[in-house]
């Protein structure tokens, strides 16, 4: 059975929207404002050429049970804003393991535009370890459709690179509509190499209702089961000094590209509790920003 996500009925859920910064532990809340600028050591406007090789298809998703508790948290622009795309550097572990026997497993940082066929996704929960997803809204049966590995020696050290905060990896991804008539969105990730943008999956057409086409997000997303004997998720040991950040979000707006702000976007929580008591959930000075940190 493959999960539909965001659904209609989960985004109907009980929706907070924060109306202050939230801040964790000392060592979360040091963050603040002080990352920002490694997202902009490359060119935005830099040239497209290429495509990221040794990428596979996905026929499926691997089943999961149907009862896992789903919670998100995370901001998401205005209607109208980033309608063209989105762009932010994103944190990845290639070697976290949530483990895969209770069949939970995180999109953390995970974006989609509005009206996007695109959703791209970093996703702890495969056999393989962590993994980059493009997530396609647009086929017959929205899914999964295409997946790097980030361990690969054909990933890591190309479109990766020290994480700004923590002891983790970032890429920089963007997902931007090529063909407003066609609908047609292209997700391409920065190549540090070579200081171009490459390929990652392109997708045409209409995008699944039923996936809340119309909103945008870049979300931290869990899918858990609680241990009966802790009342935790069995994911959340795992995520011990572990921080995931989204970084420097940008909204595109025709020719434009600008920072995500509390004018143009909100920070909202939805679906149910996390069952991680030990998740910090902080907003950047600059708003533009975020970062779930895993407690000491």
């Amino acid at each position: 059975m493959m999960l539909k996500r965001r659904s209609v009925t989960l985004a109907a859920s009980a929706i907070l929207v924060l109306s202050s910064v939230t801040t964790g532990p000392s060592a979360a809340a040091g963050l603040r404002g002080s990352h920002l600028s490694s997202a902009t050591e490359v060119d935005m406007n830099a040239p497209n050429s290429g495509t990221v090789p040794d990428t596979r298809p996905i026929g499926a998703e691997q089943p999961r049970p149907a009862d896992l508790n789903h919670a998100t948290w995370g901001l998401e622009p205005n209607s109208g804003a980033g309608q063209d795309g989105m762009i932010s550097l994103h944190t990845v572990y290639p070697n976290l393991g949530i483990g895969t026997e209770h069949g939970e497993f995180l999109y953390a940082p995970t974006m989609k535009p509005a009206h996007s066929c695109i959703e791209m996704t970093t996703v702890y929960g495969q056999p393989a370890g962590a993994s980059l997803w493009a997530w396609d809204w647009c086929r017959s049966t929205p899914g999964p459709a295409r997946t790097a590995v980030v361990a690969d020696s054909s990933f890591l050290p190309v479109y990766t690179k020290p994480a700004p905060t923590g002891n983790g990896r970032a890429y920089l991804v963007r997902i931007q509509r090529t063909n407003p008539a066609a609908n047609t969105w292209t997700a391409s990730l920065f190549n540090y190499k070579t200081a171009v943008w490459n390929l990652f999956y392109t997708s045409s057409g209409t995008p699944d209702p039923n996936g809340n086409s119309d909103l945008g997000w870049d979300i931290f997303e869990a899918y858990s089961t609680v241990d009966p004997q802790t009342g935790d998720g069995y994911y959340c040991a795992s995520l011990a000094n572990t921080r995931f950040d989204s970084t420097n979000i940008r909204l595109l707006d025709g020719t434009s590209n600008t920072a995500a702000t509390a004018s143009n976007s909100s920070y909202v929580s939805t679906g149910g509790p996390f069952f991680c008591p030990r998740l910090s959930f902080t907003v950047a000075d600059s708003y533009n920003s975020w970062t779930v940190y895993g407690g000491a």
